[in-house]
C-alpha cells in the first residue's frame, strides 16, 4: 500500500494484515493505484507510472513512464503482455514483461482478458464490446457486445458483473449533459463465455462494485456506505452482510478470507469473515 498524498512521491509499505508489522520499502511516483505479481517481481501502478518492484524488500528496479492516472492491470497471454486500463479511455496502453516496452491497442476501458488456444479475448463491459489480440496485440476485425456493466469477476466460464446503465454524471456540478458515466441498476448478472450471453439475474439493492471471490467461492462485493456483501454466485444472492466500521474511501486488498480497507484518514482496517 501506499499513503494517500494527493500524488506526491513517497515510500511504499508492506503491511502484514495479521501481525500488523509494516516494511517500509523504495519510493514510487504518486499513491498506488493496481498491483500485479509477475513470475519474479511486483508490477505496481502508481498515478504518474508503472514501477517493478522486488518482492522481498520493495526495491524499485525499474520505473516506466506511461500515461497518467490509470486505474488497473489487465494480464494478458498468461502474463506476458499487462494492460493498463482507465475508463472512457478509447485506446489502452500495453506492457510488454519481457522487454519493459509500451504499445498502445485500440481497446476501450479492459476489464478482463481471457486467455485462448491462439490469442487473448479482451472484454470491456464498460464500453459494452470484446476483441481478440494476437500474440502481436494486432486485433481481430471483428468486435463482440456486451451488456454494459461494473466491476466483472471471473469465475471459470462465468462473468459476474453489475448490469449498469449510463447516465449524466452524478458528480458533476452544474450538470453538464455531454459528460456521462456509468451506474450500477441494483441487479446482478452472470454472463456465460461460452454461449456469449446473460444467463441468470440477480438482485443486488446497494452494491456499488464487486471487489473479489473468497474461499467458499463467494463474490465480495461493497457499496459507497459501510457494508460489505457476500454473494452465492449460483444464485446471485446475498448471503451475508458486514457492516464496516468506519465508511471505506478505497478497498485496499481482496483475499480468500478478510478484506483491508482505507479510511479517510489513512488507516488501513481489516475485516475477517472467515466464520461466517
Amino acid at each position: 500500500m501506499s499513503l494517500a498524498t494527493g500524488g506526491i512521491p513517497q515510500r511504499l509499505r508492506l503491511v502484514n494484515v495479521a501481525s500488523g508489522t509494516v516494511v517500509k520499502g523504495d519510493s514510487i511516483r504518486g499513491d498506488l493505484r493496481d498491483a500485479w505479481a509477475g513470475d519474479s517481481d511486483l508490477w505496481l501502478l502508481t498515478a504518474y507510472a508503472l514501477h517493478r518492484v522486488s518482492r522481498t524488500d520493495l526495491t524499485v528496479k525499474a520505473t516506466i513512464k506511461v500515461p497518467t492516472f490509470r486505474w488497473w492491470l489487465i494480464p494478458m497471454f498468461a502474463g506476458r503482455f499487462v494492460a493498463l486500463s482507465q475508463p472512457e479511455r478509447v485506446r489502452t496502453p500495453v506492457l510488454s514483461v519481457a522487454t519493459g516496452t509500451m504499445k498502445t491497442i485500440a481497446m476501450p476501458t479492459p476489464d478482463l482478458a481471457v486467455d485462448q488456444d491462439d490469442d487473448c479475448l479482451v472484454l470491456s463491459f464498460w464500453a459494452a464490446q470484446a476483441r481478440a489480440f494476437d500474440s502481436d496485440l494486432k486485433p481481430a476485425r471483428v468486435k463482440r457486445e456486451l451488456p454494459l456493466g461494473l466491476t466483472p469477476v471471473r469465475l471459470g466460464d462465468e462473468v459476474i458483473f453489475l448490469p449498469a446503465t449510463r447516465d449524466v454524471a452524478r458528480n458533476v456540478y452544474p450538470r453538464e449533459p455531454s459528460v456521462t458515466w456509468l451506474y450500477p441498476t441494483g441487479r446482478l448478472a452472470a454472463f456465460d463465455l461460452s454461449t456469449w450471453a446473460v444467463t441468470r439475474e440477480g438482485t443486488a439493492e446497494g452494491v456499488d462494485r464487486l471487489v473479489g471471490v473468497d474461499s467458499g467461492g463467494r463474490i465480495v462485493a461493497a457499496d459507497s456506505a459501510k457494508t460489505l456483501s457476500l454473494i452465492d454466485p449460483r444464485k446471485l444472492s446475498v448471503v451475508a452482510r458486514w457492516n464496516l466500521a468506519e465508511r471505506a474511501v478505497s478497498i485496499a486488498q481482496a483475499g480468500p478470507t478478510s478484506i483491508a480497507y482505507r479510511t479517510r484518514d489513512g488507516r488501513l482496517l481489516v475485516v475477517d469473515w472467515s466464520s461466517l
